[in-house]
């Protein structure tokens, strides 16, 4: 019986061990500005096989360290990633905007643009 119980236990210690392995954060966050629109393009690079249970579940924007845009999901559309348009007027020339993108299951990927 108490070899059965320790079994038991490995294996639930497996499981939860091997849940990180197949959680991860967007592979890379891809910013376009276009000025004559004043709309920030964000493109997240995440494939998953399961996007109803593994998403981005947010993406925020700052702008010289200010947040200026949130989005929130709960599914990600498409199993490759997610595609988001923020438009952010009067921004000028040498402003900072950061993004962050951070998936339901595990991990944050930041990415910066100077204007």
């Amino acid at each position: 019986m108490r070899s059965m119980l320790k079994a038991m236990f490995c294996a639930l210690l497996l499981m939860v061990l091997c849940v990180p392995a197949f959680a991860h954060p967007a592979d890379k966050v891809l910013l376009k500005w276009e000025a004559d629109t004043e709309t920030l393009d964000v493109l997240a690079a995440h494939p998953v096989s399961n996007p109803a249970r593994h998403y981005i579940v947010s993406i925020i924007v700052t702008v010289n360290g200010a947040k200026a845009a949130e989005k929130a999901y709960t599914a990600q559309t498409d199993p490759t990633g997610t595609h988001e348009r923020f438009v952010l007027s009067g921004i000028k020339a040498g402003a900072v905007i950061e993004v962050t993108t951070r998936c339901n299951v595990s991990g944050t990927l930041k990415e910066t643009i100077t204007l």
